[in-house]
């Protein structure tokens, strides 16, 4: 993080317990930006949505493949997005 003087601070603890939650309407902008995010719910961390090959993704660390994401209404509705690293963390 950088404040207005350009001087980067470490986040504090509480943001690295609680990390910033999404909207799925946030997400688009976040994955059209090259970004990938994944639901806070899910047990498996390594898996991510991302926009491969103009398509919406999810990559799956069972078998390190990306799939076509097939939406549900709970998705949409979904507050618990977070930003993910790469498919390979």
């Amino acid at each position: 993080m950088e404040n207005e003087n350009n001087v980067t601070k470490s986040p504090s603890p509480t943001e690295l317990m609680y990390p910033r939650t999404y909207t799925f309407s946030d997400c688009i902008e976040i994955l059209l930006n090259g970004g990938s995010v994944r639901r806070s719910s899910w047990e498996d961390e390594r898996v991510r949505i991302t926009i491969n090959n103009d398509q919406l993704m999810i990559w799956k660390a069972e078998d390190n493949r990306f799939h076509p994401l097939i939406v549900s209404v709970g998705d949409l509705e979904g507050t618990d997005w977070v930003l993910a690293g790469s498919p390979k963390s």
